[in-house]
């Protein structure tokens, strides 16, 4: 074989091995995987007709709790279930908030009791609202 063969066979054998090489890196490599879609999304709440609703809390069943303002020292605690704004009430006095939400739904909060004087907690459950005893002194 004369010298420019032995060089061109030995070029293509190159080639050949790039090839094979490209082609295995590109098997080696995993595709891009399309973007996955985000593990929420985006809810408008409805309110109570007040003027703005905070959300604090969501459990596993996507509940969530928080409360809706009157005004900046008016509230209601608020649950919202199923896309309805259910309204927890007040403790007596000026305002309350539903803080934490648990996956049997049970809703804790606090607020204001008459006079607004002092704070107290509630455990909300199946539509009754029960004010819980404070620890002693003007807060809970």
């Amino acid at each position: 074989m004369s010298p420019a063969r032995l060089a061109l066979h030995a070029r293509l054998r190159r080639l050949a091995l790039c090839c094979c090489l490209l082609l295995a890196l590109a098997t080696l490599t995993p595709a891009a995987a399309a973007p996955a879609a985000p593990p929420f999304r985006m809810v408008v709440l409805p309110h109570l007709g007040y003027d703005r609703s905070s959300a604090l809390a969501i459990n596993d069943r996507g509940e969530i709790v928080g409360s809706s303002h009157r005004t900046e020292d008016r509230a209601h605690a608020v649950l919202w279930r199923d896309g309805v704004a259910i309204d927890l009430g007040s403790l007596g006095g000026a305002s309350a908030a539903a803080l934490d939400i648990n996956d049997a739904g049970q809703v804790v909060g606090t607020g204001f009791l008459p006079g607004n004087s002092e704070v107290g907690a509630f455990l909300w459950e199946r539509g009754q609202l029960t004010v819980l005893p404070g620890l002693g002194g003007s807060s809970c």
